[in-house]
């Protein structure tokens, strides 16, 4: 069973040392294909791909940054024909085997992930579709619930987008992401059009740690409300429910209220806790 990995990279060449040393220590590489998808033209990568390409098999790709949906499709594109496609983030950490895990438990025609945790070792896999979140669910934080329950229904729940394991039939049925997203939702988007696909599979007896790179947040932090925000507001048309959209803006109002309201104490509280 040939499982090709599909990476997506912004200046994340340490991130991807750390994965691909961890994937090493604990799972065997036969017949499995690394694509690094780099939308940065990362020099480092070069040196990458020759340190561990006697190993592995590895390639690289450098493209133009538009989005995450895009360089994911691009890097199936250009896979070539595999059994399993997993799309993935850098950074990502190995703790066991999984590969023989997944060759256990997938195939062709199944989707799903292996559970996976923050640097705090808690569980960050699933979270609501958006139109069913509101100010209510939002300030409980339902989602922490539902990761620490283990909790799972493709009707509701989305996986999260590090480490996406897709077979190659649910792929052709469910068609490539969708590329008008360019950094949020897209997961969100893929799986709640698979919500009537039951052949879902969860190995939650392992996990793999999502080490959430900075490397994002450093060259996109001044845009990133507003690519959130066109992108939600893109997701809310498509499926034709403004429910959450409204409920962010609301949310945020309420919010940017309470701070006007109470700056001079929050600053106060701020320059505390920074000064110890």
């Amino acid at each position: 069973m040939k499982i090709s990995f599909i990476i997506l990279s912004y200046n994340s060449s340490e991130d991807l040392r750390a994965y691909l040393d961890t994937f090493r220590r604990y799972n065997n590489p036969e017949n499995i294909f690394f694509y690094i998808i780099d939308t940065s033209q990362d020099k480092e990568l070069q040196k990458i791909e020759q340190e561990y390409g006697q190993a592995i098999n590895i390639k690289k790709h450098f493209i133009e940054n538009r989005g995450y949906a895009f360089a994911c499709n691009y890097g199936y594109e250009h896979a070539g024909e595999s059994s399993i496609y997993i799309f993935s983030k850098p950074d990502i950490i190995f703790t066991s085997n999984i590969i023989e895990r997944i060759r256990e438990e997938f195939d062709e025609n199944t989707y799903g992930t292996v559970i996976q945790k923050n640097r705090l070792m808690k569980n960050c896999t699933f979270d609501l579709y958006p139109q069913y979140r509101n100010i209510v669910t939002e300030v409980l934080f339902s989602h922490k619930f539902f990761n620490w329950i283990n909790w799972y229904d493709p009707r509701f729940i989305a996986i999260g987008g590090a480490f996406m394991i897709l077979g190659k039939n649910v792929i052709k049925e469910n068609g490539l992401f969708d590329d008008n997203y360019f950094l949020y939702y897209e997961e969100d988007d893929y799986f709640y059009r698979l919500r009537n696909n039951r052949n879902f599979k969860i190995i939650r007896d392992t996990y793999i740690i999502h080490n959430v790179s900075s490397s994002v947040d450093k060259n996109l932090a001044m845009n990133r409300f507003k690519i959130q925000a066109d992108s939600l507001y893109y997701y809310s048309k498509k499926f034709n429910d403004f429910t959450y959209f409204k409920n962010l803006i609301m949310l945020y109002r309420i919010s940017s209220m309470f701070i006007e309201r109470h700056k001079e104490k929050l600053n106060f509280l701020l320059a505390k806790r920074i000064n110890g």
